[in-house]
């Protein structure tokens, strides 16, 4: 009687069909052809929803006054827990500060 092979595990069912790419998956590929050629997916067919945020209400400058008022609010809040709080600090100006 010949030896079976082993019943092969899903996941290693679904490792034998993949891409050279970890990044990509062949599924990927097949939904997206331009994906395989140029390495982009084709640009989306419905337009950005208008959403609603600070900057479009209020403006980039007056956004930025407000951001800079809560920080200034937070900061002295934290000044209780002493040096401890430096870096979340550091890291909320950061984040008010940061160009894209």
């Amino acid at each position: 009687m010949p030896a079976q092979a082993p019943p092969r595990s899903p996941a290693s069912a679904s490792m034998v069909n993949r891409s050279a790419s970890p990044f990509r998956s062949s599924m990927t590929c097949r939904r997206h052809p331009d994906l395989r050629a140029t390495g982009k997916k084709p640009p989306a067919k419905t337009p950005p929803q208008k959403k609603t945020t600070y900057p479009s209400l209020f403006g980039i400058d007056e956004s930025l006054r407000q951001a800079d008022a809560l920080i200034d609010t937070a900061c002295n809040e934290l000044n209780e827990f002493g040096p401890r709080a430096s870096t979340l600090k550091e890291l909320a100006r950061f984040l008010v500060e940061r160009k894209k």
